[in-house]
């Protein structure tokens, strides 16, 4: 979402430097207000706020819908690298369907 703002390298990095999650419960209640965050600020955007193009730090330009779907593309690749994780480096099947 600060991507999706055009936010600087500068923010980006004290931001990820601030977040420490310790335990499973800090990243489940990071992953929900997480969530709720970007629902909030998405659904408050004006039609013309959503075809707003914005420029990332490294370059590149797309309007913050179309931000909207990168952040879902990184979440489906981050999912996807947990179970590759979980299920050939651990041997534990977290029994989640993944493309259903």
């Amino acid at each position: 979402m600060l991507i999706a703002n055009g936010a600087a390298q500068s923010e980006i990095n004290q931001f990820y430097s601030s977040v420490k999650y310790e335990n499973l419960n800090d990243i489940k209640t990071g992953i929900l207000h997480n969530y709720q965050l970007l629902e909030e600020g998405y659904l408050n955007y004006s039609e013309r706020e959503l075809q707003q193009k914005i420029t990332s730090f490294w370059g590149v330009t797309y309007s913050r819908y179309e931000w909207l779907l990168e952040i879902l593309a990184h979440v489906y690749h981050h999912r996807g690298q947990l179970h590759a994780m979980l299920v050939h480096c651990y041997n534990k099947d977290p029994k989640v369907f993944l493309f259903e």
